[in-house]
Order: structure tokens, then C-alpha cells, then sequence
């Protein structure tokens, strides 16, 4: 079961480098079900050759949000993008999920709603 580390908020302005919207693929949102609130909200764009991924938290007064990126071929390009812009935003990791698949995805919001001592959580997938 993979948990964080560590979490200190930082506020990334190179998030606009990464934010292609005109190749957005997919988002997926964790949701607070106690208040109905969005904790974090994860985007990703892409061509096929490169995947880009920008993250936004908020909860307890703490924001934060980072962005990164994957290229190449052989492995799973959206995840490894999504740990890159977890790092930015401050989020450490015991097990990296880089390269994983979705399956390391959702681990990595999982461990973030722990985090958060969020008993009741959702993640909601929602496609381009």
C-alpha cells in the first residue's frame, strides 16, 4: 500500500508550461465525501510521443499545485508524468509509482487521502 512521506506545500508557477489543453486527455478528482470537497484535481494532456500532468491540491488552508512531464516509449508515460508533478507540488512517496500504470495512480490519491485523515474519499476519472 503506498503512503506519503512527506508534504510541504510549494506553488509551482511553471504550471503553464505543461497545461495543454488543446490535448487533454483526462482528469481524475479526489473528493472529500464528508463536505463534497474537491482535495485534488489531476490533469493530463498529451500527443502520443510526450504526457503532461498538472496537479492541484487544497485542504486544511494548504494549496499547492505542481506540473511535469514523460517522454519515450516502453513504459506508462501519464504516471510517471503525475509522480513528476506530485514532487513539484511537495508530495513524497514511499514506493515511486513513476511508469506503473493507473493502478499507481490511484494508490498515490489513496495515500494522500490518508494523509489527509479523509475517511470517506472518491476518485473520479473523467475523459477528454
Amino acid at each position: 500500500m503506498q503512503s506519503v512521506t512527506d508534504f510541504t506545500p510549494a506553488q509551482s508557477d511553471d504550471i503553464h508550461k505543461h497545461r495543454k489543453e488543446s490535448s487533454f486527455r483526462r482528469q481524475l478528482s479526489l473528493v472529500d465525501l464528508s463536505d463534497g470537497e474537491e482535495i485534488a484535481c489531476v490533469r493530463f494532456y498529451g500527443n502520443g510521443e510526450r504526457s503532461y500532468c498538472c496537479a492541484w491540491f487544497h485542504k486544511n488552508k494548504q494549496h499547492a499545485r505542481g506540473s511535469g512531464w514523460a517522454g519515450g516509449y516502453g513504459y506508462h508515460k501519464d504516471s510517471a508524468a503525475m509522480q513528476s508533478a506530485l514532487n513539484v507540488a511537495g508530495w513524497r512517496f514511499a514506493e515511486p509509482f513513476d511508469g506503473v500504470g493507473e493502478t499507481g495512480e490511484r494508490g498515490a490519491l489513496e495515500a494522500i487521502a490518508r494523509w489527509f485523515d479523509i475517511p470517506a474519499f472518491a476518485i473520479i476519472k473523467a475523459h477528454g
